[in-house]
């Protein structure tokens, strides 16, 4: 985190704050946060319940400093324990910050010196989520987006395994366009991630036998989106079919990582598994997203796992979407040596160019995207 902050980026986080401010005093007690001080320190595990950016660090910081009597569960006050070592984050809240005013948000007195500034312990057992995000400034606006996965969601699930485990997204070219980067997402630490291309006579040919078209080799030191370079640029013809395949492994003999992506469906809502104020339902029509592993020696339509996943006990809880894979293609003429005998099918609406904020367990995240909805194949947020 340190690094990444000398490197010049703010840490975007999430941790547990309990709202409470120097003239809430009649109406709240206080369970992590010293007014006095602008000093938080949860000294238990505790769910996630805002979002705030980390701009700096103190080393300095010294344990008396934070709240030494703070709320239970039943509003009794109790003596709390202090962080076990001095050192704390500086982080910018949008409570109190001056600078929000405009942009949606009320300004209050709020932080050291009402200045939205507040200082929270290295040791605070809510803070997770850290992120840090790179922005392509010259992004160009042309570029085309092949992508399934539709639900604003960011819960990404690993299932670790021993044997060799692959997953696949198909696309279909909507016109003359060459293929230049592709993108998937890990969710540990230091994954060697390969990626593969294949050129398919039809949706329905086996992913492998297909053409392969380049296979390119990353590692992602960190958990995350990553958007990946080909190493040049591959003519796809309109209505060429494609697929691209990733296989994960976490660095210098790790297990195998198959990542899913999901949400809490209607009943996990109503069973509070989620603290959103929303549900999803995301669709996976069949052909579209397939899982080959060594053990079974075959490609599985994601669409059958899906319905097995949501019937387990757990599972039944949640929706599960399309793989996190995705294709970049700038547009081109038409190749003088191949013919256009394939045709995308279904009905589709034009393409859009969307901003989506997603405010997911306290995970806000912006998603810059061209995406194109046809009409079977849609997630629906509700």
């Amino acid at each position: 985190m340190k690094q990444q902050l000398m490197d010049g980026r703010g840490l975007f986080i999430t941790y547990n704050c309990d709202n409470y401010t120097t003239d809430q005093k009649e109406t709240m007690k206080p369970r992590y946060i010293n007014v006095d001080t602008w000093c938080q320190y949860a000294y238990q595990p505790d769910f996630p319940s805002h979002c705030v950016c980390v701009v700096g660090w103190d080393d300095t910081i010294q344990q008396d400093k934070f709240l030494k009597k703070g709320a239970d569960k039943e509003g009794k006050m109790v003596d709390i324990p202090l962080p076990p070592m001095p050192g704390a984050w500086i982080v910018k809240n949008s409570w109190g910050a001056a600078d929000s005013i405009g942009q949606g948000i009320t300004y209050e007195p709020w932080g050291d010196k009402d200045s939205g500034y507040f200082y929270l312990s290295y040791y605070d057992q809510s803070l997770v989520d850290e992120a840090a995000f790179d922005f392509n400034i010259n992004f160009d606006k042309n570029k085309i987006t092949h992508q399934l996965n539709y639900m604003s969601s960011e819960k990404l699930h690993g299932v670790e395994l021993d044997n060799l485990v692959t997953t696949a997204n198909i696309f279909c070219a909507d016109t003359d366009e060459d293929l230049v980067e592709v993108s998937g997402m890990t969710n540990t630490e230091n994954v060697d991630v390969n990626y593969k291309v294949y050129l398919l006579d039809s949706k329905d040919q086996q992913i492998d036998t297909g053409k392969l078209l380049c296979s390119v080799d990353h590692t992602s030191t960190y958990k995350g989106f990553h958007r990946v370079s080909l190493g040049g640029a591959y003519h796809l013809n309109k209505g060429q079919y494609f697929a691209v395949t990733t296989t994960q492994k976490v660095h210098n003999g790790g297990p195998y990582i198959m990542s899913c992506w999901y949400d809490c469906n209607h009943d996990g809502y109503d069973k509070k598994m989620t603290i959103d104020d929303y549900f999803c339902k995301a669709i996976v029509n069949p052909g579209e997203s397939f899982v080959y592993t060594a053990s079974d020696g075959k490609w599985t339509d994601f669409a059958s796992l899906k319905s097995e996943l949501e019937k387990t006990e757990k599972g039944k809880y949640y929706t599960y979407d399309n793989f996190p894979i995705k294709a970049y293609a700038t547009p081109a003429a038409p190749s003088p040596d191949q013919t256009n005998k394939l045709a995308p099918t279904g009905d589709t609406l034009p393409f859009i160019e969307l901003i989506i904020v997603a405010l997911v367990s306290g995970l806000i995240v912006l998603k810059i995207s061209h995406l194109k909805y046809c009409k079977n194949k849609k997630s629906v947020v509700q």
